[in-house]
């Protein structure tokens, strides 16, 4: 048995199996690319939620790295780490026992971020399953956050969804995080419901959340009719506005 150290959502969770001990080793220990890659291909291909996991934050890992130059060394099983995280999202969250720092649905916490850069509107009845019944504010964030390059999959775009995202965009008790990528979301829709719904918050009284909204507006093909409202928003907001204010600001210039 040895205990998790290197991963996001399974610190101090306990790997029992030995042939699964030893791949964890192999994957964080300095070694051959060859072990590397088959260490993790172990740990992904297995039916242990925490072995499964641990490999899907392994791939995660490697792709923010590889944002500061170069390649995901992990790149080449991307589509088996996309099939492996949807057939996670499809089945239900794992106990809170199985990884303590997290709590329950580690597994969906892992999934969705291993997959944040692939998702497709495919994904969208999955991501819908996970935000509505997730009692974990973490899975909450990542799913939301899914939410926008899902949109016009099947499911996201009917009413009672829309309302969903809507009091999630217009709820100031939320982090500003959720609130931004439920406005994303409704934009990203692209339909007449979704923009008067997204329209509200152009009243709220965080200019933040109104410059998201405004920004989000203008990138729906029904911006021409919002134009003079959001001109008039932009013109009462201070110098200093927070980010995008100024992207709004450009945009709204073009319109004149």
């Amino acid at each position: 048995m040895i205990t998790v150290h290197h991963s996001h959502y399974w610190q101090e969770s306990q790997l029992k199996q030995e042939s699964l001990t030893r791949a964890y080793q192999d994957l964080t220990v300095a070694g051959s690319a060859d072990a590397r890659f088959a260490a993790f291909l172990e740990l992904l291909r297995s039916k242990d939620s925490v072995a499964v996991g641990v490999a899907m934050d392994h791939y995660q890992m490697s792709e923010s790295s590889s944002r500061m130059g170069g390649t995901n060394p992990l790149d080449t099983y991307s589509g088996e780490v996309l099939s492996t995280a949807r057939a996670v999202l499809a089945s239900p969250p794992s106990p809170a026992s199985l990884s303590p720092l997290t709590g329950e649905g580690a597994n969906h916490a892992s999934a969705l971020l291993a997959i944040a850069n692939m998702v497709t509107p495919q994904d969208a009845p999955l991501i819908r399953q996970v935000l509505e019944s997730t009692a974990n504010d973490e899975v909450r964030s990542l799913a939301l956050s899914s939410c926008a390059k899902a949109a016009g999959g099947e499911g996201m775009e009917d009413s009672g969804f829309v309302q969903l995202l809507g009091k999630i965009a217009h709820d100031t008790r939320e982090s500003p995080h959720n609130r931004v990528s439920a406005i994303r979301a409704l934009a990203a829709m692209n339909r007449a419901q979704s923009a008067n719904i997204l329209a509200i918050a152009l009243d709220d009284p965080d200019v933040m959340v109104q410059a998201h909204t405004a920004l989000g507006i203008l990138q729906m093909d029904c911006a021409p009719q919002w134009i003079t409202r959001l001109k008039q928003l932009a013109a009462s907001w201070p110098p200093n506005a927070p980010f995008p204010a100024d992207d709004v600001r450009d945009l709204l210039e073009d319109e004149s």
